[in-house]
């Protein structure tokens, strides 16, 4: 279920994504040349694919509802902790 929940998420963050990036491509082709609104609107067109993903996934990532620890906060208290460890055998000399 949580693949049918990421999919919608990225089809919706997708359709608002390209409807950004028409509406930029056709504002770039008023000011400047329709050239350069092409270019434009093909460069957000494939960057919004990225975009989306990158949201959706970060919406419907997993959240601890104990207010767990953000995310890269697991790695810190790790390399902590081998630190910790690291250091513990010449503090018993």
């Amino acid at each position: 279920m949580e693949g049918g929940k990421l999919l919608l998420v990225f089809l919706i963050t997708l359709l608002i994504g390209q409807l950004i990036s028409v509406s930029v491509g056709l504002l770039v082709e008023r000011l400047a040349s329709p050239y350069t609104g092409l270019v434009t609107f093909l460069a957000c067109y494939f960057a919004m694919f990225w975009v989306a993903w990158r949201v959706a996934v970060r919406i419907t990532a997993p959240h601890s509802r104990l207010g767990g620890s953000a995310p890269g906060q697991q790695e810190k208290a790790s390399t902590a902790r081998r630190a910790d460890l690291s250091e513990a055998p010449s503090a018993r000399r």
